[in-house]
């Protein structure tokens, strides 16, 4: 900053009053533009000669103000080695903090020494049910604090000890959304609840693939009572309709019906999605009923009923029946005479063809 004269004048004289008024005086002298009639140019270079000599005699430099630089620079120099230390001792926080401050706009995310393992932004959970969160230290997390706190709104807090590497959080059934507010060491977190109904199943549909030597064509059935019948030699595809859009479904293990804790028929696997339904392949139907238990998931993340299961009932090709009606067992006749009599024939499956054969005896 740089001053003029007079204002050099009032800051020496806040140390030195006199010779401040003086230097003001003698400044306002030399501005001054009277003629040599009224004012004597000897006489005002006396006083300027004067109050310079006085001055000449002084030491000044308490007058000036007081100086911050070496103690700001002895703040930044403090901040660096500060800085300095911290990079070196926790390179990641280091890194991170640099990072943060040179982009101070960017969505770099805080560092802490405890890290979790996919801590989900919003979670659906089924409505009025208990239901519990699990998290998971990650791998490169440096601290592995005993236990933590989750908080769902304004609810009292609910602790869990680290198990293993994760911990485990119980929480009562809800009915309205919130959130859930965790504190492990230094990690802060915040995940959306939004409780929903869990999925149901609104139509269970059979499609049988019918043995070929019945020459019958494949059929299709609604299961109202969850159970189809098939005969022996069939496949049957089942197919279940849920009330929301589905991420996720399972058939099995596949075991007899009848027998309990009976053996694994047909391993569980996955089921082919198509929007709200989902398929399981197709099933080979032996003469053992059948029970095919289910599970399916929701695109929202709620699981549905665990107890649902599917009964295929296995039912045997029983032998056509064929007999008379209107004949006896034996009778004697005319060559011109004739007889009328019917014959009947029905089967479980349907009939191809029927008729009789004539034959003669000696």
């Amino acid at each position: 900053r740089h001053r003029r004269e007079n204002q050099l004048a009032r800051l020496i004289a806040r140390k030195h009053p006199n010779l401040g008024d003086r230097l003001l005086g003698v400044v306002e002298l030399q501005e001054q533009s009277e003629s040599n009639e009224t004012l004597s140019p000897r006489l005002r270079a006396a006083a300027m000669e004067a109050v310079a000599a006085e001055t000449a005699r002084r030491k000044l430099d308490d007058s000036l103000p007081v100086s911050r630089h070496r103690r700001w620079s002895l703040a930044v120099i403090a901040l660096f080695l500060l800085a300095g230390t911290a990079l070196t001792l926790v390179p990641d926080a280091g890194l991170n903090s640099l990072k943060r401050w040179l982009l101070p706009l960017s969505a770099t995310p805080r560092y802490t020494f405890t890290v979790l393992d996919h801590v989900p932004n919003e979670l659906a959970v089924a409505q009025g049910e208990a239901f519990e969160i699990e998290l998971v230290l990650a791998e490169k997390s440096e601290w592995q604090p005993e236990s933590g706190m989750a908080r769902y709104n304004r609810q009292d807090p609910v602790t869990a000890a680290l198990d293993g590497r994760s911990y485990r959080f119980e929480f009562p059934g809800q009915q309205d959304p919130g959130n859930i507010r965790l504190e492990i060491g230094d990690a802060r977190h915040s995940i959306r609840i939004i409780p929903s109904l869990p999925p149901t199943i609104d139509r269970s549909i059979a499609d049988i693939e019918l043995p070929g030597y019945l020459q019958l064509p494949n059929r299709s059935e609604d299961l109202p009572s969850g159970m189809v019948t098939a005969v022996e030699g069939s496949k049957v595809r089942l197919t279940v309709e849920a009330s929301r859009k589905l991420a996720g479904g399972r058939f099995g293990p596949i075991t007899p019906a009848d027998v309990p804790a009976a053996e694994t028929l047909v391993d569980a696997a996955e089921m082919s999605l198509r929007d709200q339904q989902a398929s399981t392949p197709w099933i080979d139907v032996g003469a053992e009923s059948l029970r095919v238990p289910m599970q399916w998931k929701d695109d929202i993340g709620l699981e549905g009923s665990k107890t649902f299961a599917i009964r295929i009932e296995a039912l045997k090709d029983e032998a056509p029946v064929c007999y008379f009606d209107g004949l006896a067992g034996q009778r004697a006749i005319l060559p011109e005479e004739t007889i009328d009599f019917e014959v009947l024939a029905s089967d479980d499956f349907g009939l191809k063809e029927y008729g009789i054969v004539w034959e003669g005896q000696l």
